[in-house]
């Protein structure tokens, strides 16, 4: 089965898919829940179907609340046939809540200090993609997986998730000129123009509501995974064309504006403009120049929000940048940056390991180690990278898209978690115990 949620005015449809593919013929009840953020169930209702070999059907229920009384409702579809559970699907939707979003923490900079909530304090987050579907969250989410993931962080003291942005007519022009594939039906949902549909809006409106109310601050990196219109879809390189091409630069600019309009009056938020540009220091004037008029119009739009870029040329920015970002194996090597006008954080801090518990103890090891040397350093923050294994696009068995897998250090894709976890929470509390002790 597969079940997806959507608005219509003021209705929340549901739609499920059924498939049987067996050899017989098959009776079924499919059984239909909407649930509230307390688990209470607010909708219910059973559909006996029956299925011949190979046939799949769409059901669509409608539910219509006088008025919806949270801002999260889980839903779930229940396939049994003489009482035996013979599959499950789960998902989620938000209801968009303006006071909700407005709650988020408050992140400023002071000299080289990051302020949150007009405190002095610490990014203690993570590099994140949803937990099972990876990058394929910004076309088909499982909201209730978003959810639950950053409830995680939430209780393991994270106050920070950064995020790759994937455009979503990305998905379209990734097929169709670097795989040269016709596209999947599985992407069918992604857009078909450059900039966001109200759909893919909503998306983002919901993951940035649901770290809100986890209180994370929200980073996201917003032209890595771009559409021909503002880049080259190849993918992760830096390809320098989105910086000095002066048509898809307008376009970025068109994107900006949307995104400027749309979420400066929401705190909690923090712009990564380009992740590792990868760029030669001849080039950094270039860069500086492209990240100077992206800026400009965030702040011609009212968005005061922090912008950076993640990749360490973003040392040599700061007159334009309001803090710096450094990836990494060995944060220790970053001792030697002292007395910066602006913060800098290790955005990427990297320790894989293997599927076996002897290297799931070594990355827990490793972990413990960066992340005290770090603290040893004047960085204003750390993140890991990644949440968890995530390459589900790419997946593809090269030797670099088994590093980015091995990279995952929170939980397992069964959802138990990993060794470097656990210490990663103790590190989080001995941080912000000391960062209490040094401001006394």
């Amino acid at each position: 089965m597969e079940a997806k949620t959507f608005f219509l005015g003021k209705e929340r449809i549901s739609s499920l898919k059924a498939l049987n593919n067996g050899r017989l013929k098959e009776a079924a009840i499919v059984e239909f829940k909407i649930l509230d953020q307390e688990e209470k169930v607010v909708y219910k209702k059973a559909k006996a179907i029956k299925l011949r070999p190979g046939q799949k059907i769409t059901l669509r229920e409608t539910w219509q609340p006088e008025a919806f009384h949270g801002t999260f409702y889980k839903v779930s579809a229940v396939l049994k046939s003489n009482d035996i559970v013979f599959d499950k699907e789960e998902n989620g939707f938000v209801v968009i809540n303006k006071d909700a979003l407005r709650n988020g923490a408050r992140i400023q900079t002071k000299g080289n200090k990051i302020i949150i909530d007009e405190k002095e304090g610490l990014i203690l987050g993570v590099n994140y993609y949803e937990s099972k579907l990876g990058e394929l969250m910004w076309v088909r989410p499982n909201i209730l997986k978003i959810r639950e993931d950053f409830k995680a962080m939430r209780g393991l003291g994270i106050n920070f998730v950064r995020i790759h942005y994937h455009h979503s007519k990305w998905f379209r022009d990734y097929f169709s000129q670097v795989v040269k594939e016709k596209i999947d039906p599985y992407f069918q949902a992604a857009d078909t123009t450059a900039l966001p549909s109200k759909r893919s809006l909503r998306i983002l409106d919901a993951i940035i509501q649901l770290s809100q109310e986890q209180g994370l601050i929200f980073c996201m990196d917003i032209f890595s995974l771009v559409p021909q219109e503002m880049g080259n879809p190849i993918g992760w390189l830096g390809l320098k064309e989105r910086i000095v091409d002066e048509n898809k630069i307008s376009t970025q600019k068109k994107f900006i504006d949307l995104l400027a309009m749309r979420y400066k009056d929401v705190p909690g938020i923090t712009w990564d403009l380009w992740n590792e540009p990868r760029l030669d220091k001849n080039d950094l004037d270039i860069l500086k120049n492209w990240a100077r008029g992206i800026k400009e119009v965030f702040r011609e739009r009212g968005d005061k929000h922090l912008i950076t870029i993640g990749d360490d040329l973003s040392l040599y920015l700061l007159d334009i940048l309001d803090y710096a970002c450094v990836h990494t194996y060995e944060p220790a090597e970053f001792a030697y940056i002292k007395g910066l006008d602006k913060p800098f954080i290790f955005q990427e801090v990297w320790n894989e390991a293997g599927c076996s518990l002897n290297e799931e103890i070594k990355q827990k090891e490793e972990l413990a180690k960066d992340f005290n040397a770090s603290l040893e350093t004047q960085a204003a923050g750390f993140v890991p990278w990644q949440w968890t294994r995530q390459a589900r696009l790419w997946d593809n068995a090269s030797d670099s898209e088994k590093w980015d897998n091995d990279l995952g250090f929170y939980v397992r894709e069964d959802g138990s978690l990993k060794p470097a976890a656990e210490i990663y929470y103790s590190l989080i509390n001995s941080a912000k115990k000391y960062k209490v002790m040094e401001l006394k």
